[in-house]
This record gives structure tokens, C-alpha cells and sequence, in this order.
């Protein structure tokens, strides 16, 4: 009997094993979890070769948190009822990183509507079956500082965080916890198509308090248990105390 046992999940994100939401994959299953995850078209046959690799083998479904339609219809298709969510997506063109003024506002409205408002719009999907005491947890990374090369990323980040609160707000009647989790640098699939990465990685060398991805699973996966009541709208960082002495 683990801490997630009895809960049923829904996990997007999935790129590769290296994805810090195949590691929450893994240690929700071992807390005794069930498992839906999801992908766009396009990295759907991906999720498939990944999630064999599970040792629950969940179910998977096609999810483009983009279109109006798959949100409309989410619910219907997850069936059931969900304990948990979390959203680990997130994308920037080209365009909006690696260079903060030439930005256009067409790059940057992808880099935000994917990585910020699809958190609303996949909430949206799957609030008329979420239990009461479910939980909702968004992956973050710091948007308090302008880091070289993150640019309209951190942006993005920032608006995230913002609809955190927001949907705190809205869906604390419901009995339901929403919260951020903020890990320091993970060489995960996302973070090595930053321009700059290894600057990004120089400067969460040496924290006061050693921790590796493994660490970031662990956190999201309480989180997503509910023994954490009473806590929403809150930012949590992993990333060995670094935020707390400042990134050298």
C-alpha cells in the first residue's frame, strides 16, 4: 500500500525516460497509482515506446493541449474520475530564446499559450471529474530572474505561476489543490534545447544540499497524494537550497 494508492492520475509530459514526468511516472506507480498519460500526435507513437517501460504498462491517450476540441472532449475520453494532474509541458520557438528584444509577439504567443494557458485549458478539460481532494501540480522553473538565453520562456514561466494562483482561487471550493514545482537545472529533454543550457547549468553548481531529478519526483508525487492538505497556490523548489543563497 503506498501513498498514492486508490488515486488515479493523468500525466503529460512524457518525452523520454530522461523527462522529469517519467520520473514522477515511475515513483507514482510504485506508490500505487493508476496511470493515464498523454501526448500530442505527434509524440504519441514516443509515449507509447516509453510507457511500455512502465511496469504498470498505463493507458495512453492523444492529447494536443493546444486544440479546443481535445480539451472539450477530455473528460469523455479519460473516463472516470482523476485524484491528480500534472502538467509538464512546455515549448518555445526558436525565435523567443536565445535573444530577448528581436522576439516576436507571434513567437511568443506560442511559447505562452503552450507552456503557460494550456495549463488552464487542460484543467478546464478535466474539472468535471475531478474528485474532491484531488490535486494539480504544475512543473515551473524560477521566472524570478531573467536568465541568459531562457527569455520568453521565463516569461511564459512567470504567466504560468500566475494561473497557479488563479486556479487555486477557482478550484479551492471544489476541495481541489493546485501548486507549482520549481527544480533548479535537470538535463531533461526540454532544458537541452535551451540556447545557453550549459550557462543555465553553471549556475545551480554546488547547492547547499545535493538533489537530482529522482528528488523532484518525490516531491510531485506527495503532492499529488494529498497528504499535503491545506497547501495551494504555493511554489515549491527543488533544487538543493540554491534559490535560498542565490545562483552563483
Amino acid at each position: 500500500m503506498g501513498i498514492l494508492s486508490g488515486r488515479r492520475l493523468l500525466i503529460t509530459g512524457i518525452r523520454a525516460e530522461s523527462s522529469i514526468a517519467y520520473h514522477v511516472a515511475q515513483r507514482c506507480e510504485k506508490e500505487g497509482a493508476e496511470l493515464v498519460l498523454s501526448a500530442p500526435p505527434r509524440a504519441l507513437a514516443a509515449l507509447k515506446l516509453v510507457a511500455a517501460s512502465l511496469q504498470t504498462n498505463p493507458r495512453v491517450i492523444e492529447l494536443d493541449v493546444n486544440s479546443v476540441t481535445d480539451i472539450d472532449g477530455l473528460a469523455k475520453l479519460i473516463g472516470g474520475k482523476l485524484d491528480g494532474v500534472l502538467h509538464s509541458i512546455a515549448f518555445a520557438p526558436k525565435a523567443a530564446l536565445g535573444g530577448f528584444m528581436p522576439t516576436s509577439f507571434d513567437a511568443f504567443s506560442v511559447a505562452v499559450q503552450t507552456s503557460a494557458f494550456s495549463f488552464k485549458e487542460l484543467i478546464r478539460g478535466v474539472t468535471p471529474i475531478l474528485n474532491p481532494g484531488a490535486s494539480v501540480v504544475a512543473m515551473s522553473f524560477d521566472p524570478s530572474v531573467a536568465w541568459p538565453s531562457y527569455d520568453w520562456m521565463g516569461v511564459s514561466k512567470a504567466a504560468l505561476e500566475a494561473i497557479a494562483r488563479y486556479l487555486a482561487r477557482e478550484l479551492g471550493p471544489l476541495g481541489v489543490q493546485v501548486n507549482i514545482v520549481s527544480p533548479g537545472v535537470i538535463s531533461s529533454p526540454a532544458a537541452l534545447g535551451i540556447p545557453g543550457f550549459d550557462l543555465l547549468a553553471s549556475a545551480f553548481e554546488n547547492p547547499p544540499l545535493k538533489w537530482d531529478v529522482h528528488d523532484v519526483g518525490t516531491t510531485v508525487t506527495t503532492l499529488l497524494s494529498g497528504l499535503m492538505p491545506g497547501v495551494t497556490g504555493e511554489v515549491l523548489k527543488v533544487d538543493g537550497g540554491m534559490h535560498a543563497i542565490g545562483a552563483k
